[in-house]
């Protein structure tokens, strides 16, 4: 009988650290440990399942394949790296696991993908991830694609989802195919509508840098380029002051339309400027009897509709002047003969050293033999800080170099997004290949399905004795792997590790039945 998914998840809870013994595997990967819930740690363990078992059903020669992987930041679930040729260049794919136990409940929202909090789905933290990744040298070779896979679907209306989202052929992914599931990628559209928001949260995000704190010059840009408004914003805002303007002028205002419109223009507006006035002239709209209501009073409506939309007039006029004064502020530090322009530049020059002196630090760490020559490396104030924060944890010398090198990444990283965040042919760059290669699956398998779909595969692929054995098996195998996660470090698992894992089911039934029973016992 098949071994309950909750007591393989208890074990790996519990079981100590089992070393990959793969000697020809030249990376640990630092991991953030086992942090989900119950549903949501066995979901991702079957879907480890799933790639290893499709990567030896499709033949790939060469994969590697991590989870729980820190340099990957938000995409850390699972990443896959393999050669598409034999001696090609490496390829990448990075997935994050979502699963929702009421899938009738929970459904994906386009508030939960354009808010800038960090839920579950919110696409402007998985564009800085995306640009934490692009900048990191570890990830050499092509970025294939960024997926969040969920068992979820959206709640939203066809019309209203098919003008942010189109569909792709999930049926051509060798890994991910699954006939029920659906594959969304960006329109156009949405392209337009996100590329503000992100940046709007990156510049917020590189400002907060602690990295360029002491970079007055920079810090300043920063501050300008965060607090210029966009003109899609200022455009978005005029087109609502005009449909309220023809309200005020209606025969028959509608009161709820309006209201709808005016906290449009206000949430518009608010990233840039005051917009207390026009919050108290929308309550005052507020206070008005609408259409149906006892005392109609359309003068009184309409009147108020006036009162707001010469607010909003005043409001966006003021958004206007601070756009014009701070491009001309801005314009400054693109002048090459000017103070400003030297200063920025200086800047930016100290800032690519500072990151080009932490990559040397992270080599040296990675090439050192022992905790002294560590501390020569690290002499500078920052880093001499991040050493001193690591050693004062208890630790071996694998574990202090392993955590160094993360600590070191993290920096690194910031670093390149404030590069980002400065430079917009940079930014623009990031923003069209992430929007590019970001993929969202609904209605992927749940928990449940997903064990029945590898369980029939694998009797359909490979020569078993008995197919509940083999998917036991292969859970185990992935298990062992998985476990990892209590020293929060582990080894990539290889095609190479996959493949004598198959050949040892295939060859040796009888030391996999017995090995199999003994397990049972001892369990």
């Amino acid at each position: 009988m098949m071994v309950q998914t909750e007591e393989v998840a208890e074990r790996a809870a519990n079981d100590q650290v089992k070393e990959c013994n793969d000697e020809t595997e030249p990376y640990r990967v630092l991991t953030s440990g086992l942090k989900r819930t119950l549903h949501g740690t066995i979901y991702q363990l079957k879907i480890l399942m799933l790639v290893v078992m499709r990567a030896k059903i499709e033949k790939y020669e060469t994969f590697y394949l991590a989870t729980e992987m820190d340099m990957a930041d938000k995409f850390d679930d699972v990443v896959f790296k393999f050669q598409p040729t034999a001696n090609g260049d490496w390829s990448w794919r990075f997935m994050q696991v979502k699963h929702k136990n009421d899938a009738v409940k929970n459904k994906i929202t386009f508030a939960a993908l354009t808010s800038s909090n960090d839920n579950d789905f919110s696409l402007q933290k998985y564009f800085l991830s995306f640009c934490k990744i692009n900048s990191n040298e570890f990830f050499k070779g092509e970025l294939q694609d960024f997926l969040i896979i969920t068992n979820i679907g959206f709640d939203e209306g066809e019309e209203t989802k098919n003008l942010f989202l189109s569909t792709d052929d999930l049926n051509k992914d060798k890994i991910l195919h699954f006939e029920e599931a659906t594959k969304y990628k960006f329109t156009d559209r949405a392209k337009v509508e996100l590329r503000e928001q992100f940046k709007l949260n990156l510049l917020n995000r590189a400002y907060e840098s602690k990295h360029v704190v002491h970079l007055m010059a920079i810090q300043d840009t920063l501050k300008k380029l965060k607090d210029l408004p966009s003109k899609q914003a200022i455009d978005a805002a005029n087109k609502g002051i005009k449909t309220l303007k023809i309200e005020s002028t209606s025969t028959s205002p509608r009161k709820g339309e309006t209201m709808r419109e005016i906290r449009k223009i206000i949430a518009l507006l608010k990233a840039y400027t005051d917009c207390d006035e026009l919050e108290k002239k929308k309550s005052e709209l507020n206070k008005t009897n609408g259409k149906g209501q006892p005392n109609y009073d359309k003068k009184l409506i309409i009147a108020a509709i006036k009162n707001v939309t010469d607010e909003a007039d005043c409001v966006l006029s003021n958004v206007r002047n601070k756009k014009e004064r701070l491009e001309k502020e801005l314009e400054t530090y693109n002048d090459s003969n000017s103070t400003e322009y030297e200063k920025l530049n200086n800047e930016k020059d100290t800032l690519r050293k500072y990151e080009k002196d932490f990559r040397t630090v992270m080599d040296g760490i990675s090439s050192s033999n022992d905790a002294e020559e560590i501390k020569a490396i690290m002499v500078g104030p920052s880093a001499k800080m991040i050493l001193d924060k690591c050693l004062k944890e208890k630790m071996n010398f694998d574990e202090l170099k392993d955590k160094l090198i993360n600590k070191v990444e993290e920096v690194i990283e910031e670093i390149s997004i404030v590069h980002v965040a400065m430079n917009t042919d940079t930014f623009e760059s990031c923003f069209d290949d992430f929007t590019g290669k970001f993929y969202i699956v609904t209605n992927f398998p749940n928990e449940d399905q997903l064990g029945h779909l590898i369980d029939k595969e694998l009797r359909k692929n490979f020569a078993m004795f008995k197919g509940e054995l083999m998917y036991d098996s292969l859970q185990r195998e992935m298990l062992d792997f998985f476990k990892n996660y209590q020293d929060k470090k582990s080894k990539f698992y290889s095609c190479k590790e996959a493949t004598q894992f198959f050949n040892c089911i295939n060859n040796h039934e009888e030391n996999v039945l017995n090995l199999h029973l003994k397990n049972m016992s001892l369990g």
